[in-house]
């Protein structure tokens, strides 16, 4: 990263992912302030956190293998969401198998 960039960046740490995420980035790195490539990337990082982050704590914890934020027979707000939390998908296959709706192998 060019030394110019990084000077920017720094003004991120210590951010909270969640309200406002988006308008804060802007203010501390929008238009010429920063890099427009990086701030786009940062942008959809608080998505991807929220979507793993979560369960990688719980698994860390030596809790519950099921998702965190599922309640009953209701999956968290971030299954179905992307490829990866699909209900038809193999990651909810195995690690939410309640929720999994793809298709079931029959034993041969």
């Amino acid at each position: 990263m060019p030394t110019a960039a990084a000077a920017p960046m720094r003004k991120l740490i210590g951010l909270t992912m969640g309200p406002g995420w988006r308008k804060n980035i802007e203010g501390a790195i929008g238009g010429v302030a920063g890099c427009t490539h990086l701030r786009e990337l940062v942008f959809n990082a608080a998505t991807a956190a929220f979507q793993m982050i979560p369960h990688y704590r719980e698994l860390e914890r030596g809790g519950s293998p099921n998702p965190p934020g599922a309640t009953g027979d209701r999956p968290p707000f971030y299954m179905g969401q992307c490829m990866s939390w699909s209900f038809e998908g193999p990651v909810v296959q195995r690690l939410a198998p309640q929720f999994y709706r793809g298709p079931v192998k029959k034993d041969a």
